[in-house]
């Protein structure tokens, strides 16, 4: 069967490009599949999967909402629709990848329907926004940010060349295929910065007892994601050495950002558990997104990084008391 690619864009004000990216995709061999998230008005180019049908999908009728006049509803109707007909396509074998072009409301949308989506499966989005802090879109799964450096409206020589590129990246993912081969079962260990030498000493271990190792930085993500893959049914046995996010999550450090099921997934799953408080002892925070609270002034710092010394200021700062890897009290 040949292999599909479902492009996701509000045709209304991405359609040109989207028909381009359309054309290279045809090129590599795979059988596009254009979905419009669009509603401010009518496509240049015709979809085959319609905004209309996604309002449908989601239960609601497309005129109701261009009436309304309401655009944030709209988006979430057109983000559920698409969530809806996404997984339709996936179950019914014609879904092999993902490909989403959009600015801000955009790529919001085309990667809130990505997320949905299972680990494994290509997923890659053309954005303007992709030089930013993407942790908003990426969330905890495997989705590639393809900056666009110039804005997605209208085609020229150097917009040719980035829409491109992203459609021949995406059809070579397709080309290693979605299912995730595992050779061993695999242990998930949690590390982070000062704390990763437990799971160093770790991997070999499990290898010789017939395992695999997969690491997770414990940065509120990548605690998320392990708990993902645990429900996915893709992790045998969890070595939690690095709880470091509570503290981030209580303290509103750079590391925070866990939901509810932090923590709770290998015990529902039945998956064997070993937790210890490795990394409890501090919150990480990072200027200018993250800077240190001011309650914490005269702290001891830690300095991992030369960052950390930007964030707040040289060792000689009256205000810091620094130490370094390998220091004791």
């Amino acid at each position: 069967m040949q292999q599909q690619l479902l492009i996701i864009a509000t045709l209304d004000t991405k359609g040109r490009v989207a028909e381009y990216v359309r054309g290279c995709v045809r090129e590599r061999g795979v059988s596009p599949i254009l979905m419009d998230i669009g509603i401010l008005g009518g496509p240049p180019v015709y979809p085959d999967i319609a905004n209309k049908d996604l309002a449908e999908a989601a239960g609601y009728h497309l005129e109701e909402l261009v009436k309304n006049k309401d655009r944030s509803s709209a988006v979430k109707v057109m983000q559920e629709g698409g969530v809806i007909v996404a997984h339709r396509l996936l179950q019914e074998g014609k879904l092999h990848g993902v490909i989403g072009l959009g600015g801000g409301t955009g790529t919001a949308m085309v990667t809130h329907i990505m997320r949905s989506l299972p680990f494994g499966l290509p997923k890659l989005v053309v954005s303007t926004v992709a030089s930013r802090d993407v942790r908003e879109f990426v969330e905890t799964k495997d989705i590639v940010m393809f900056h666009s450096v110039a804005d997605l409206l209208g085609l020229n020589g150097f917009m040719r060349h980035i829409l491109g590129q992203a459609a021949h990246a995406v059809c070579a993912m397709m080309d290693k295929g979605s299912a995730i081969t595992k050779e061993r079962p695999m242990i998930a260990v949690t590390a982070y910065g000062i704390n990763s030498q437990p799971a160093v000493f770790a991997e070999p271990l499990l290898w010789e007892k017939g395992y695999e190792m997969i690491a997770f930085h414990a940065n509120g993500c990548g605690g998320m994601a392990m708990e993902e893959l645990i429900a996915q049914g893709l992790i045998k046995g969890v070595f939690d050495l690095t709880p470091h996010e509570i503290v981030g999550q209580m303290f509103e450090g750079f590391c925070k950002g866990i939901g509810p099921s932090r923590f709770e997934t290998a015990g529902q799953m039945g998956v064997p558990l070993v937790f210890a408080p490795g990394g409890l002892d501090n919150a990480a925070y990072s200027s200018p997104s993250h800077p240190m609270p001011e309650e914490f002034a005269g702290r001891r710092i830690y300095i991992h990084d030369a960052k950390i010394l930007r964030a707040h200021g040289s060792p000689g700062n009256e205000k810091i008391r620094p130490f370094y890897c390998g220091e004791t009290e």
